[in-house]
C-alpha cells in the first residue's frame, strides 16, 4: 500500500463526502424527530422533545456515516486505517511466534 500526500483538494473531497451525507441524514432525523414529537409528545414542549430525539438519533447516524466514508473509494484514493506498531514490539512478536512454532515442532 502506497501512502499519498494529504492535499487540500483531497481533504475537501473527504469533507464534502461526509458533509452532504451528514446534512441529508440530519434533515431526515430532524423531520423524524418533529413527527414523533407531534404525534406522541403533544403535552411536552415540542422544541425540547425534537432536540432530544434529534440528538439521540445523531450519534448512531454519525457512526454509520464515518463507516460509509471509510469504505468509500474516491477518485484515485480511499481512506485506510493503518496500524502503527513499534519496531521493537514487531520484532518481539515475530520472535515469540517463531519460538512458539519451534515448541510445536518439538512436540
Amino acid at each position: 500500500m502506497r501512502e499519498i500526500q494529504a492535499t487540500l483538494k483531497r481533504s475537501i473531497t473527504i469533507w464534502w463526502a461526509l458533509a452532504w451525507r451528514w446534512l441529508m441524514y440530519d434533515l431526515f432525523a430532524l423531520l423524524f424527530a418533529f413527527g414523533i414529537s407531534v404525534l406522541f409528545f403533544e403535552n411536552m414542549d415540542t422544541q425540547i422533545t425534537i432536540i432530544c430525539i434529534h440528538t439521540f438519533l445523531g450519534i448512531p447516524i454519525g457512526m454509520v456515516l464515518v463507516n460509509v466514508i471509510l469504505r468509500k473509494k474516491f477518485s484515485g484514493f480511499r481512506i485506510a486505517l493503518i496500524s502503527i506498531v513499534n519496531e521493537d514490539s514487531t520484532k518481539d512478536a515475530i520472535t515469540a511466534k517463531t519460538e512458539e512454532q519451534g515448541d510445536l515442532n518439538r512436540k
